[in-house]
């Protein structure tokens, strides 16, 4: 594999396995509305499978939605990024 597309495949792998759908749990409170600022200030909590080849290394993070929100907007915007551009064979 030439050097080019290693740095492709190793830059978009992590893309790849980050837009894999977690699992997803809100927490809050059952008197507030979730709407508009609230709704952005809401934590979630996303549940991340373990590595492929391994048993361990589960884990749980915990954002706001706003947060999760600029993440997913990110990675669009790099994968989007990298599917423009041309690659040098």
């Amino acid at each position: 594999m030439s050097l080019p597309k290693f740095v492709f495949a190793a830059g978009i792998a992590p893309l790849i396995v980050a837009a894999q759908a977690p699992e997803t749990q809100s927490v809050a409170s059952p008197k507030t509305d979730a709407s508009g600022p609230a709704k952005a200030n809401q934590i979630v909590c996303k549940k991340f499978d373990a590595p492929t080849g391994t048993r361990i290394g589960k884990r749980q993070i915990c954002k706001t939605q706003a947060d999760w929100d600029y993440i997913q907007a990110q990675e669009q915007e790099a994968i989007d990024r990298a599917l423009r551009k041309p690659l040098d064979i």
